[in-house]
């Protein structure tokens, strides 16, 4: 609240007044002047209590004149260090340069509101995700006084938002073949609160509470309802005189609730600011709906508590969709898992194939081959030496077949274990791509099922893949080791590191791969470099899903 609005709600009190939060009705029969004085504290307290929303008030240029606790905290400013500064401070310069402020001071004026969400700036040069309202003020003649401005920072949920279509390309990535997209859970909560400019204080406070699309609700200290706005009223169906004097309890919050409120209560009692939650709440009709509480105590200007201040906002839709979203990612999941077994699969029996029937029948070529050179006479000298070269041929194709044979789906790993087809792969690396493999294996035998070895293993030969094609390094060091709750695999060179931006890249599939190799098994996957000093992958995945 700026000085001369708290100035104004002041000036009539004497020192030691106790202000009290009091209903319509209370107000009848007292004098004009003492009603008037206690509600407009009732609302001062509401106002400055709120540190959930920025609420201030702009003139017709834009210049601000008011400033609450929830502008201050959200913004960082200071009322004497913001106060006739220009709103446009608040925007990026790119967004300021383009004439965005008043782009929207123009359309407030212009429809009657404007709306907008975008980045926003505060006082240390920190960037915020914000929600704005803007409303214009008008007099009795419609004649344009100023704007009312009401911000939300909601820069958590924005990273939500990106954190889901993250995930949503990780998934499409490895699942090329699906056609269905993910339900992505979009919420709009929406805090417009219109403030006008020169009007008295009980005016301008009733004004912001009556027109908020949230339902404020205010509650004395044994919790009976004393101020109950129209958007309550529309969202849970009672009536201003059928909630007033009444406890949640008795109105719109289930008694499977209770418990949970109860104890939200009891902290917002004790001071905390931050008791906030969601619950179950219930229409008047009996249609359960699903609301976000945001709690804050009521004290008068002695810091004695008075009561409760409640803004409630039905979310129903959005957790409607995020758990659809949520069913949705593990139906995903659940295909990209069946996808890489039957990979899998498909890898194993093509390898069997390869080793049992190409490889017998050059095995028998071979033989056959051997037999007729002893049935040539020793005198044809050229035709031995082309049967000797045939018989080089069959060897080089053996020796192949079985390499791919090994690439596809390694023996090792179903006949000997996780440990030996390290091992082996580690060889296999060293002598193809002259980097020294260092092991730090457990000494006997893990005992791990076929799905959690197999991916172990693929995500290891990546691994070794990447270093080969990208790490310019010499030496590489593995280290495979367990403890009571799970297997941790950690891989290091001593190349030219792995920088954060390509470490963290959506475009990288075969990282992503990794990634989801582990998701899938409940399992963890961190890729972290140093520049000029290497990069270490870890996985880390638990003995059972």
């Amino acid at each position: 609240m700026c000085p001369d609005a708290r100035r104004a709600s002041q000036h009539s009190r004497q020192p030691g007044d106790t202000q009290q939060a009091t209903t319509g009705a209370d107000l009848i029969g007292r004098k004009p002047e003492e009603a008037l004085l206690q509600s407009e504290e009732r609302f001062r307290l509401l106002v400055e209590s709120v540190t959930e929303y920025a609420i201030f008030e702009l003139d017709t240029e834009g210049r601000i004149l008011t400033w609450n606790q929830g502008a201050q905290r959200i913004k960082g400013y200071r009322p004497e260090e913001i106060i006739g500064q220009h709103f446009s401070i608040f925007y990026t310069p790119e967004d300021a340069r383009g004439g965005r402020p008043q782009r929207g001071l123009e359309q407030a004026a212009a429809r009657g509101r404007y709306k907008d969400e975008g980045w926003r700036v505060r006082k240390d040069g920190s960037r915020f995700w914000a929600e704005v309202v803007i409303a214009p003020v008008r007099d009795a003649a419609g004649n344009l006084l100023g704007f009312a401005k009401v911000t939300r920072d909601l820069t958590d949920r924005k990273r939500q938002e990106e954190e889901i279509a993250t995930a949503e390309e990780r998934l499409e990535a490895l699942v090329e073949e699906r056609t269905s997209e993910l339900v992505k859970a979009n919420e709009r909560l929406q805090a417009e609160i219109l403030l006008p400019r020169r009007l008295d204080q009980l005016v301008l406070l009733q004004l912001v509470l009556d027109r908020s699309p949230i339902a404020c609700v205010m509650n004395d200290t044994d919790f009976s309802i004393t101020y109950w706005n129209p958007a309550a009223e529309q969202i849970f169906g009672f009536s201003k005189e059928e909630a007033l004097g009444k406890l949640p309890y008795e109105t719109f919050v289930p008694h499977t609730a209770r418990a949970y409120v109860e104890s939200v209560r009891e902290r917002t009692a004790g001071g905390d600011t931050g008791a906030n939650g969601a619950s179950e709440c219930v229409t008047k009709d009996g249609r359960a709906i699903f609301c976000e509480w945001y709690n804050t105590p009521l004290k008068d200007s002695a810091g004695t508590f008075i009561g409760y201040l409640s803004m409630l906002q039905d979310v129903t839709e959005r957790k409607r969709s995020e758990e659809q979203f949520r069913a949705s990612s593990e139906q995903l999941r659940a295909l990209a898992a069946r996808l890489q077994s039957a990979r899998e699969d498909e890898r194993t029996y093509v390898a069997r194939e390869i080793h049992d029937e190409l490889g017998q029948t050059c095995t028998a070529l071979k033989m056959d081959l051997a037999l007729l050179v002893q049935q040539l006479p020793k005198n044809r000298r050229r035709a031995h030496e082309r049967a000797q070269s045939m018989v080089k041929l069959i060897d080089d194709m053996i020796h192949t077949l079985r390499r791919i044979a090994s690439e596809l789906r390694p023996g090792t790993l179903d006949d000997l274990g996780l440990l030996a087809a390290i091992e082996w792969q580690a060889q296999e690396f060293e002598s193809r791509s002259g980097v020294k493999c260092h092991l730090a294996l457990p000494q006997a035998e893990i005992a791990l099922d076929s799905d959690r070895s197999t991916a172990i293993f693929r995500i290891f030969q990546e691994t070794l893949t990447n270093v080969a094609r990208h790490a310019n390094a010499t030496r590489v060091n593995v280290r495979l080791v367990g403890d009571a709750e799970s297997l941790t695999l950690e891989v290091t060179d001593n190349g030219k590191g792995i920088d954060e931006t390509r470490a963290s890249a959506h475009n990288s599939l075969g990282l992503l791969g990794m990634r989801e190799r582990a998701l899938l098994l409940g399992g963890e996957f961190n890729v972290a470099g140093v520049s000029g000093q290497g990069t270490t992958v870890t996985l880390r995945v638990p003995w059972a899903g």
